[in-house]
């Protein structure tokens, strides 16, 4: 399996500071991508999708709307791992991005109700950003594409 995106795009869509690449993981991108992503599209119009994510008939879906909101579910689930790991973080091979990474004491001075706080704020986001893919699924009718049913499982609707 692919990812849809690369560490630097989902930096440009989803960060303000500048970030290493290097901190996001494949891991990270395909876990979310699986997690966040495939449900909503449904696994034939998923399939389809990573064969030619830049192909004329998946262009838009993939850069306007699959990507800004797999950016947001990437920065959300590895945001607490960022931030406790920020403080241990050394510049590595590129000197240059010491000026620009997170001072260790601030990473190591937040608190746990701040870090919450913030990890519900991009979840936000990215569910928002969610909202927004599943109504363009809905409005262009992709042929693959087929809307999630509801089920009933043991008595509880499941959607």
């Amino acid at each position: 399996m692919s990812a849809l995106m690369s560490p630097l795009e989902i930096i440009s869509l989803a960060y303000i500071t500048e970030l290493d690449p290097a901190m996001i993981k494949d891991s990270f991108i395909l876990t979310a991508q699986v997690q966040y992503i495939k449900p909503v599209l449904t696994a034939p119009l998923y399939d389809d999708v990573l064969l030619d994510p830049a192909g004329d008939l998946y262009a838009v879906l993939v850069d306007d709307y699959i990507k800004p909101c797999l950016a947001y579910y990437v920065k959300g689930s590895m945001l607490n791992q960022q931030l406790l790991e920020t403080s241990q973080y050394t510049t590595g091979s590129d000197p240059a991005l010491a000026q620009s990474l997170m001072d260790v004491s601030t990473a190591v001075m937040i608190s746990p109700e701040h870090r919450r706080d913030i990890v519900k704020e991009v979840f936000a986001m990215a569910k928002y950003k969610l909202d927004l893919l599943v109504a363009y699924l809905i409005e262009q009718e992709f042929p693959l594409y087929t809307l999630p049913t509801a089920r009933r499982v043991s008595g509880f609707i499941i959607t």
